[in-house]
């Protein structure tokens, strides 16, 4: 049986090899790096699946622009893509390269749903990395592009009430239940 494992490596990698090819020659064939990157997921290289999924989101980003009749399935594929590199991201085990894979990944689409929750994470793992200052500086820029987060006001406030700086603590929790207030509406 360690035959079908070690002939199914090759057919992956095989297939992988066929991708970058196809995709060299033909830039925009989402088709072949989608089953490039279907592949590296079966094969089960965090590598691998990092470099398809890039590569298939730039494809598809690039399709999706240009609009016709394969938009959608290129939105689809983004997401697809993006679904990847999140989930590579929460399997690194180091937070600073976590926060990195993270803050590429809510650059490169802010509006993705895996991007919602990226700032809260980053700063709660800037925390744990003892650099506060870069926390509430994401903080601070997240907050400039959205000034109802609530999340982040919340972790804001926590930070004002840790350094008793109550007039702080109190702006920031009145804008929270204001941005809870205008979401129930």
């Amino acid at each position: 049986s360690s035959d079908v494992c070690s002939s199914d490596l090759k057919a992956w990698d095989e297939a992988m090899r066929i991708g970058e090819k196809r995709v060299a020659l033909e830039p925009e064939n989402l088709d072949a790096a989608k089953l490039a990157l279907k592949a590296a997921e079966t094969k089960g290289n965090s590598d691998d699946i990092a470099k398809w999924a890039d590569c298939t989101w730039r494809i598809a980003a690039a399709v999706a622009a240009k609009g016709g009749p394969n938009a959608g399935d290129a939105e689809q594929t983004k997401l697809y893509s993006e679904s990847n590199l999140y989930s590579i991201a929460e399997q690194t085990l180091d937070a600073s390269t976590r926060i990195t894979l993270l803050l590429a990944l809510e650059e490169r689409n802010p509006k993705s749903p895996f991007a919602e929750n990226i700032p809260a994470e980053c700063i709660a793992l800037y925390k744990k990395l003892n650099q506060v200052d870069k926390g509430m500086a994401l903080a601070e820029q997240t907050l400039a592009n959205d000034p109802e987060n609530v999340d982040i006001l919340m972790v804001v406030s926590e930070y004002y009430f840790a350094r008793e700086d109550h007039p702080k603590v109190v702006s920031h929790t009145v804008r929270v239940i204001e941005a809870l207030d205008k979401k129930s509406r």
